[in-house]
């Protein structure tokens, strides 16, 4: 072989050489910036976990206290309606309480006037009598000795008495429609008191219905931010293990035993040969060239698991 030759492979291998150290440059560049990307991502990533965390704690200040004052309104308004409602019943009781004690009273007065009545109504017929049997004492003495101012006196004791007949019967009829009208108001009431309560348990319903909706709507957000968190979390995890896989294959890149010797004379052409045989062994991955089988097949397996790992 012509040394013009050898010179010109000299030439070709050394550019090829000096092809594969610029590329390995470029590549370790790209790996140191894309490290340093992944450090911004991941300080980034980590401030954002930071804010909604922190974001997450006032939320959850925020929806205890929004707990506590539900939870106090609610007491408030139970005890407000319980109490409303207990005095209401009070009073409707006390009001039912008061009509039967005067419906009581009332059937007792009607019952002594009905017993005045029999006694008046027992003497005004005994008093009838007896002024029948005068009147026809005084008639039959009449025909036989007429008094016309006896007949004019009797008259006028039957007129009186009949008035005093007529008055019994009015307040016969007085005292009844008395109990008819506490009797119809003491019904009233008992209605009243029903739907009272009736619209106070549906307003408690109602009330209580709100507030349970509104604890399951809390607790629904409580449960998708914890969601989030946790997928967050998760990628930030992943990207940690991601940035420490790059971090060591940067590592491995550093530490490898791959040297380029320049060629500086023509008389050194059998050494540099030697150097490019030992450094014939590269990953097929990657491209980088190594000294010793092991070396390259612990790279490769690295290599392929970092490049899987990747997204």
């Amino acid at each position: 072989m012509s040394m013009k030759s050898q010179y010109e492979r000299i030439l070709t291998w050394q550019e090829d050489v000096q092809k594969v150290h610029q590329s390995y440059k470029q590549k370790v560049t790209e790996a140191k910036e894309s490290i340093e990307r992944l450090k911004q991502e991941n300080y980034n990533l980590t401030r954002d976990l930071e804010k909604l965390k922190e974001t997450n704690n006032v939320q959850d200040l925020e929806l205890t206290t929004l707990k506590n004052a539900l939870k106090a309104k609610e007491r408030q308004s139970n005890e407000k309606l319980s109490k409303s409602s207990d005095d209401n019943i009070k009073e409707f009781q006390l009001d039912i309480s008061n009509k039967k004690s005067e419906r009581t009273g009332a059937k007792m007065e009607l019952l002594k006037v009905k017993s005045l009545d029999e006694e008046k109504q027992k003497s005004l017929n005994e008093v009838i009598e007896s002024l029948r049997s005068q009147l026809c004492f005084k008639t039959h003495q009449q025909t036989m000795l007429p008094s016309p101012e006896e007949v004019t006196n009797i008259r006028q004791q039957l007129a009186n008495t009949q008035v005093m007949l007529t008055q019994s019967e009015h307040s016969r009829a007085t005292a009844y429609n008395q109990v008819s009208a506490l009797n119809n108001e003491l019904l009233n009431l008992k209605k009243l008191l029903s739907q009272s309560q009736k619209d106070e348990i549906y307003a408690l319903q109602t009330q209580l219905d709100v507030y349970k909706t509104d604890f399951e709507a809390e607790r629904s957000a409580k449960d998708t931010i914890r969601a989030e968190n946790e997928k967050l979390s998760t990628d930030i995890q992943n990207l940690h293990r991601r940035n420490q896989q790059l971090q060591e294959e940067l590592d491995l890149i550093r530490e490898r035993d791959y040297v380029v010797y320049p060629m500086q004379r023509r008389d050194r052409e059998s050494t540099s040969s030697s150097t490019s045989n030992e450094h014939s062994m590269k990953c097929p991955k990657c491209n980088f060239g190594f000294k010793t089988l092991q070396t390259l097949e612990n790279h490769v397996y690295r290599c392929i698991e970092l490049d899987d790992n990747l997204p």
